[in-house]
């Protein structure tokens, strides 16, 4: 993974880099976060990056399970919206921009 030690790197390191700098925020799925299916667990889910996720900006998980804001190290904040797609890139828009996230996630809120 990008970032992680004992990762390769190559040509595509800095254009990889690139693409990384200046994201004001992240949006993905419930699935891309993890945790499972159906209501939060306890012990609660925490991701599968570890303590110091890649992402470095406000991350916005779209969920149909509220649970509180979960504050990370080198600046990650996972902030989950059971508003839908609109609430989603409002909240999104509101923070920051530029966004990285789900291609299939953006386009449909695009159209």
């Amino acid at each position: 993974m990008e970032g992680m030690e004992g990762g390769a790197t190559g040509q595509d390191h800095a254009i990889v880099g690139e693409l990384f700098q200046n994201i004001g925020a992240t949006t993905m799925g419930r699935h891309m976060f993890g945790g499972g299916k159906g209501p939060w667990q306890e012990p609660l889910w925490r991701g599968w990056w570890g303590e110091n996720p890649p992402y470095h900006t406000p991350v916005f998980v779209l969920t149909h399970h509220p649970r509180n804001a979960l504050e990370m190290e080198g600046g990650t904040t996972f902030h989950e919206n059971t508003g839908g797609r609109e609430k989603e890139f409002e909240l999104v828009r509101f923070v920051s921009s530029p966004l990285a996230g789900h291609y299939q996630w953006l386009r449909r809120s695009l159209q």
